[in-house]
């Protein structure tokens, strides 16, 4: 069996190995080089964490992706996973720490709801305001994204997959006789596909209150406030990586090809955003910033669907990278024949 796959960012790539992997004849195509730096999924690091509110399914997903992870380091013969803990703060109205709180409990999984006091006791560089709530889990932690990517477009190359690197693909360029899978994040031209920016910035240094104290396992938590009203979050440097923080909003406008340049006004906005939520009077101190997008779906869950074009994947709204490896097994079992797309649909969309 052949199949074309276009977009080789970590989906798209993910699934061109795995689908190798099955005996298939595959041929991946990327308007850039692979891997590809404009990509969504190009950045030093991502997170993965089981936080997900009252969305259980994607919880569960999330226990499912970890194990995709192992299988596919055994493959690429090295992990690139920084565990590092999870630290979320969020606004006590939208009830986004108390479902995930019971919804970790749920999986059997360890973590703590935490009190203000509590809170300020064991990370004093956290802000908080009588209307917040917090949770602090040992789980999650830093996928290195960059060096994932590369990792798997070595091993696409190794196992055969033909690299199309440099070639924007419309559907007329494509065999006809063979079966396509459209990966193409934030240029992907469906309906409910909203492109949308997202500004992150490095931090110069290890920020100041991060020699202070840490988790307690000797290394620094990731830090969510993922509050619907516009937040942030804070992701430790690990692995020669640097610190950095980013603007938890998206701006619904734009296209992926406008340029990656973040103004100074922007910095000086997600600095303000990040002194409001964490105590380092002499920061952030931001080295550079860059902008990055995403494909946003109203309810930001993955989409599947059958089109005269062949499969489109996409959505996810920027917390898709976590899910990488499982989607690739996924979607190659898609094109195998032996998962039924529905059936995948529902799985991806955290309601399977």
């Amino acid at each position: 069996m052949k199949v074309s796959i276009v977009g080789a960012g970590i989906h798209g790539l993910s699934t061109a190995v795995q689908a190798r992997r099955m005996g298939m004849s595959v041929t991946l195509y990327d308007q850039g080089p692979i891997p590809n730096p404009a990509s969504s999924s190009h950045d030093a690091h991502r997170l993965i964490r089981h936080t997900y509110g009252d969305r259980h399914g994607y919880a569960q997903l999330v226990v499912d992706a970890y194990r995709a992870w192992d299988r596919l380091w055994e493959q690429t013969g090295i992990s690139r996973y920084v565990p590092t803990g999870t630290l979320a703060v969020g606004f006590k109205g939208s009830k986004w720490i108390h479902h995930s709180v019971k919804s970790l409990r749920r999986l059997g999984l360890t973590v703590e709801a935490l009190p203000a006091g509590a809170l300020r006791e064991r990370f004093p560089w956290i802000l908080l305001d009588h209307q917040d709530d917090a949770l602090y889990a040992p789980g999650g932690g830093i996928l290195l994204a960059d060096r994932i990517l590369e990792d798997l477009a070595i091993l696409a190359r190794q196992t055969g997959v033909d690299i199309q690197e440099n070639r924007r693909i419309i559907p007329e360029h494509l065999p006809s006789d063979q079966t396509t899978l459209w990966c193409t994040g934030a240029w992907t031209h469906m309906p409910d596909v909203i492109p949308s920016r997202q500004v992150i910035g490095y931090l110069q240094e290890r920020p100041s209150w991060a020699g202070i104290a840490s988790h307690p396992d000797g290394a620094y938590p990731m830090i969510l406030d993922l509050d619907e009203r516009g937040g942030l979050y804070v992701v430790p440097g690990v692995a020669g990586t640097p610190w950095k923080i980013g603007m938890h909003t998206f701006s619904r406008s734009g296209s992926p090809d406008d340029s990656r340049e973040v103004s100074s006004k922007e910095l000086d906005e997600l600095g303000h955003l990040y002194r409001s939520r964490i105590a380092d009077p002499t920061g952030p101190g931001i080295l550079a910033g860059r902008a990055c997008w995403y494909a946003v779906q109203e309810d930001s869950r993955f989409q599947l669907r059958e089109t005269p074009m062949g499969l489109h994947f996409y959505g996810g709204s920027g917390h898709s990278f976590k899910f990488g490896a499982l989607t690739g097994e996924i979607l190659a079992s898609v094109l195998t024949g032996n998962t039924r797309v529905g059936d995948a649909a529902r799985v991806l969309s955290g309601r399977g």
